[in-house]
């Protein structure tokens, strides 16, 4: 650590020498120090050794900009909370369990921060920032895996980029027409608005012989089965259905209000109004997923 005024003083041979190596030395140790250095110029720049930052001198030479960590582990691996601070910026955190991350006040963080966030499959991360700063416009942003996406600060509130599930490649596997019918869970579209979350069609035995995002299909008895569904909602959905018969007029319907992992259907006759096998269900649900 060295820090110098930069003003070499007429001196004696050695007494220069020394000066001047001093200069140097704080030149190679980029100013640091746990404290600022006494003499500043626009732009240059101050390893803090208190705070564990490097930062730069702004152009008007009146504060400094924080520029980046001078930690030597880049990479957080949590399944609790320790609360985001100065020196986690451009760091990577990996959410391997549910919890609530807290952050340390956007003023002190400063324009600029930024993590990247990836939280692992069937793990619930909510990001809640100091007091009442607002992450993308609320006090809280919580985040199922698999996903990843960043966070960032400009001093005064926080935003998210990203945050889309991870799983494209399987789902690409599925739209490719794969003769193997292949479980996913919801890849980058899945999270606009306008995508069906889930989708289907089934046999009259519980056998799917298309579908997205379904983990199986139970046949509870004549003319109900059980869609259970491979990545859970996180809030209250629409589910629809409909039937394919080719005898007879059938009535398709939703029993009751669809739980969080799966819905019922009950497909009846026209004619008796009981509960009547179709040759096939048909079913989406739409939703927070």
């Amino acid at each position: 650590m060295s820090q110098h005024d930069y003003s070499l003083a007429d001196a004696a041979g050695a007494s220069f020498r020394s000066d001047l190596n001093s200069a140097l030395g704080a030149i190679l140790s980029r100013n640091s120090g746990p404290t600022a250095p006494s003499t500043t110029v626009a732009y240059m720049v101050w390893v803090d050794t208190t705070a564990g930052l490097v930062k730069r001198r702004n152009a008007a030479n009146s504060a400094w900009i924080i520029e980046s960590t001078i930690d030597e582990s880049f990479v957080l691996s949590r399944s609790s909370n320790t609360i985001l601070d100065e020196s986690d910026r451009d760091k990577v955190l990996i959410a391997t369990g549910s919890y609530t991350q807290t952050i340390t006040a956007a003023a002190t963080l400063t324009d600029g921060w930024s993590i990247d966030i990836i939280v692992d499959s069937g793990v619930t991360l909510v990001i809640d920032p100091n007091a009442s700063e607002t992450v993308d416009g609320a006090t809280t942003k919580s985040i199922t895996g698999p996903s990843q996406g960043k966070l960032v600060c400009n001093g005064t509130l926080f935003r998210t980029i990203g945050f889309a599930s991870a799983n494209a490649a399987t789902q690409a596997e599925q739209e490719a027409g794969s003769s193997t019918t292949v479980f996913v869970t919801p890849a980058r579209q899945q999270y606009h608005p306008s995508a069906a979350k889930v989708w289907g069609q089934a046999g009259v035995t519980g056998n799917l012989i298309v579908g997205y995002n379904v983990t199986s299909i139970t046949d509870v008895g004549a003319g109900i089965a059980t869609i259970v569904v491979a990545t859970d909602f996180s809030t209250d959905y629409s589910a629809l259905s409909d039937c394919v018969s080719a005898s007879g007029t059938l009535f398709s319907k939703i029993n009751a209000t669809p739980a969080v992992g799966s819905f019922s259907i009950t497909v009846s006759s026209g004619n008796t109004g009981a509960a009547t096998d179709p040759d096939r269900y048909l079913f989406c649900a739409f939703g927070d997923q």
